[in-house]
């Protein structure tokens, strides 16, 4: 990747081989625009810069993704949020039996309950983006 984001060439965008829209930025500007490439000419729409031009004078951010991708990668972020929360309610559960059984108590679900969920705030709202 080049210093100012492109995955490979500088002005060519990730998987130049597809027609599609892209986040960039002009370097030193803090806003991002969406322009169209188009893979039969190996150009951007709307423009006569090079994809010289653009390697030099733009910073590239990212595919603009379709409606369908961005439900995929919510849907995977929930799952891998609830395989952490799994793991993190067992490891919440069995610290409580332990901090029971050192103080003579008989562990409650109530107790392993709440550990589990102060384990679970923890991960900071990960799977929420």
């Amino acid at each position: 990747m080049s210093d100012n984001g492109w995955p490979g060439t500088p002005g060519v965008p990730l998987n130049p081989e597809r027609d599609g829209w892209h986040w960039i930025s002009l370097l030193g500007g803090k806003n991002a625009q969406v322009i169209e490439w188009f893979s039969d000419a190996m150009r951007w729409d709307e423009t006569d810069w090079t994809t010289d031009d653009f390697g030099l004078h733009t910073r590239y951010l990212g595919p603009c993704l379709t409606p369908a991708e961005v439900a995929a990668r919510i849907a995977q972020a929930r799952r891998d949020a609830l395989e952490e929360a799994e793991i993190a309610a067992k490891k919440a559960g069995e610290r409580h039996k332990e901090i029971a059984r050192r103080i003579g108590f008989e562990p409650t679900i109530d107790g392993a309950i709440g550990h589990a969920c102060a384990d679970i705030r923890a991960l900071k709202g990960e799977g929420d983006e």
